[in-house]
């Protein structure tokens, strides 16, 4: 009797797999996932350029800053749950800016040092080696997450004020950001989900959530590619009140794509652009702003 019904159970769970499989494809869903293999490596780039216009006396000032921060990510182990233990080690940081009457920066850490930029090597010099360890399961959600405190230490130490800049909380963040969860279940054409992302900063804390729409494949680079459209929206905290004065959005406008290898289990790429205006009122004076960003994310392939 009870090999009977161990035979009905296996066979009542095999039943719901392969209804649940073949429900996916009579209705055109796929199934977003990563895939770790024990023992991979590559390197991820993410890069932010950003352009900020002030209006000042009828005049418009524009000032520009873009960084880049490349990771090594090591998967060390994945368990029967398709689990991985993963580390983030950064290998190298860049960082341009430029700003009407000041003299442009650029610094590579992968580059010969510039005199120019020696105000800023001790910061970011700091930040290479630093490693993020922490699980992650199928979906991209972490847990588990641990960071090198000696390292943030260092980092801290070299910036004025760093322990509330770099901290333990803004690291996650960080890490966190450069994470896609993706959706449970299978989706199809016009599925959208939304995934929400916070800056952790004191002068002015906000949130940027991401409103992903699923739109088919295409092929790039010989490789079939699930499409995500992007959505960017921008989300002030506090009511926009600062120690300063007050912020608000006056309009917004973003939109991106995300390609992602679903064979391989991984971002292909990912990128954005946001628009931004927005107006500040400090004591009896309004400034008006324009932040135009551009984010992109991108994977080399495993090694």
């Amino acid at each position: 009797m009870k090999t009977k019904n161990k035979r009905r159970t296996i066979c009542r769970g095999l039943f719901v797999m392969l209804f649940s499989i073949c429900s996916s494809i009579a209705f055109g869903q796929t199934q977003l996932r990563y895939q770790y293999e024990a023992g991979s490596s590559a390197q991820q780039q993410f890069v932010q350029q950003s352009d900020v216009s002030v209006a000042v006396a009828d005049q418009k000032i524009t000032s520009s800053l873009s960084h880049t921060i490349r990771w090594r990510v090591n998967v060390s182990d994945v368990s029967d749950e398709s689990s991985a233990a993963i580390s983030r080690t950064i290998e190298g940081v860049k960082i341009a800016i430029s700003a009407p009457g000041l003299q442009s920066v650029e610094y590579d850490t992968d580059s010969a040092e510039s005199e120019e930029a020696s105000q800023l090597l001790d910061s970011i010099k700091a930040m290479v080696g630093l490693e993020v360890k922490y699980d992650s399961d199928a979906i991209g959600r972490i847990t588990n997450l641990a960071v090198d405190k000696s390292a943030l230490d260092k980092i801290s130490s070299s910036i004025v004020n760093g322990a509330a800049v770099v901290n333990e909380s803004s690291l996650t963040k960080m890490v966190k950001g450069a994470t896609i969860v993706l959706p449970t279940k299978p989706v199809q054409q016009g599925d959208s989900w939304k995934q929400v992302f916070a800056f952790d900063t004191t002068a002015l804390p906000a949130s940027m959530a991401l409103e992903f729409t699923y739109k088919g494949n295409t092929e790039r680079d010989g490789k079939q590619l699930e499409v995500l459209d992007i959505k960017p929206r921008l989300t002030i905290q506090n009511d926009g009140k600062t120690a300063r004065g007050k912020v608000s959005i006056r309009k917004q406008q973003g939109q991106g794509t995300l390609l992602f290898d679903n064979y391989k289990g991984s971002i292909h790429e990912l990128s954005f652009e946001t628009v931004v205006e927005t107006e500040a009122v400090i004591g009896q004076n309004t400034v008006a702003q324009t932040v135009s960003t551009k984010v992109t994310l991108s994977n080399s392939r495993p090694e």
